[in-house]
């Protein structure tokens, strides 16, 4: 099976789950396609209501002890955030699918960061695992509180005032348009630093 065919039953598969089903379709996947900005744009146009980011695949390991391959389950960490951050960032506003960012999620910092880089929703599985339904923080108020406002609302309305202000994700309003390799070469040979004279 060549990567097209298996790209393209992804497609099939999502085709075939469409026009099963009445309700949206959010598709979690992972980044190893062989040109994954094409196959996101594939499965939009396949009708995907939205596109997760990104699926982490279990990896085992070999115990050399007892010559066996063992299951392996790391939970993610913050420094995981970078790829789906930037796949994000490209995809966002560029697609008509949502975004949800789902890999190295342990606090508010990543979820401000993947709001800020265009994701519609942010999801976290590893930090409940660890630290247990109570790391997220209260849903509603606690009783005899005085504030009607869940703990996040205050990075909430920051992340909600910088996207409003910006018409594309900030961290890659610098992406310029793709250019010729021509363009690209001549750019690169001014950007050469001169030779000392001896």
């Amino acid at each position: 099976m060549t990567g097209r065919d298996v790209e393209q039953r992804f497609v099939d598969i999502l085709t075939a789950v469409k026009a099963s089903v009445p309700i949206p379709v959010a598709l979690k996947t992972g980044p190893f396609f062989s040109a994954f900005g094409n196959m996101a744009r594939r499965l939009d146009e396949a009708g995907a209501d939205a596109l997760v980011l990104f699926n982490r695949f279990y990896q085992p390991d070999f115990d050399l002890d007892r010559l066996e391959v063992v299951p392996n389950l790391e939970l993610s960490t913050p420094s995981e955030i970078r790829l789906p951050l930037l796949w994000i960032a490209v995809l966002a506003g560029r697609i008509k699918a949502s975004l949800a960012a789902t890999t190295g999620v342990r606090s508010g910092v990543e979820v401000v960061k993947y709001l800020l880089a265009g994701a519609d929703a942010v999801m976290s599985t590893s930090a409940v695992l660890d630290h247990g339904p109570a790391h997220l923080g209260p849903s509603t108020p606690p009783s005899g509180s005085t504030t009607s406002k869940p703990r996040s609302s205050t990075s909430m309305s920051i992340v909600s005032t910088i996207r409003s202000s910006t018409p594309r994700p900030i961290a890659f309003n610098m992406i310029p348009p793709p250019r010729s390799s021509s363009t690209i070469t001549s750019r690169l040979r001014s950007r050469r630093p001169a030779r000392c004279s001896s």
